[in-house]
């Protein structure tokens, strides 16, 4: 099991045996690291940190190494909630990206526009894959890595739940 903690001062990435055995530490940077997913054979995470330039970008953590290496670089937004294809190729993930509404209140991420974006793991072969203009979030993958399922909807309907404007004008 992969999680997040602050045990030890900013949020780094830890994994445990799914019994408690085993905790092991395998990220150490002030940069907040967060939303970790395994590669389908384990031997590496992908995950979101805002490492170098302050954005939510996704790395690549080789763990038996811990060398960690960038692989987007969005540098107007933020990519979040990635999820590994069974099959190893691909890597689905949230991207705020192109979005020209602003940064919500104390957040990475305009949560009114967010897509579903595609990209292999050495960085090639970067794709939209949701239709621009609505909330896309969270992919998840089919065990036969040819769909991915992710729950959507339009922007206004996103605003009126995150900000509680009922009548969907503000």
């Amino acid at each position: 099991i992969v999680f997040t903690s602050e045990r030890t001062g900013p949020a780094d990435l830890y994994r445990i045996h799914p019994n408690g055995s085993g905790l092991e530490q395998l990220t150490n940077n002030p940069a907040y690291d967060d939303q970790a997913a395994f590669s389908p054979d384990e031997k590496r995470i992908v995950f979101v940190s805002t490492r170098t330039t302050g954005r939510a970008n996704l790395w690549i953590l080789d763990i038996a190494t811990k060398k960690a290496t960038r692989l987007t670089r969005n540098e107007d937004g933020g990519d979040f909630r990635p999820s590994w294809s069974p099959d190893g190729k691909w890597i689905a993930f949230s991207s705020d990206r192109g979005s020209s509404l602003q940064l919500a209140k104390g957040r990475w991420e305009r949560l009114q526009l967010v897509d579903v974006y595609l990209i292999h793991p050495d960085g090639s072969g970067l794709k939209r894959i949701s239709k621009h203009g609505g909330f896309c979030g969270s992919p998840k993958w089919t065990p036969d890595s040819k769909s991915v399922v992710a729950y959507c909807m339009s922007a206004q309907d996103t605003w009126t739940y995150r900000f509680g404007d009922e009548d969907g004008k503000d």
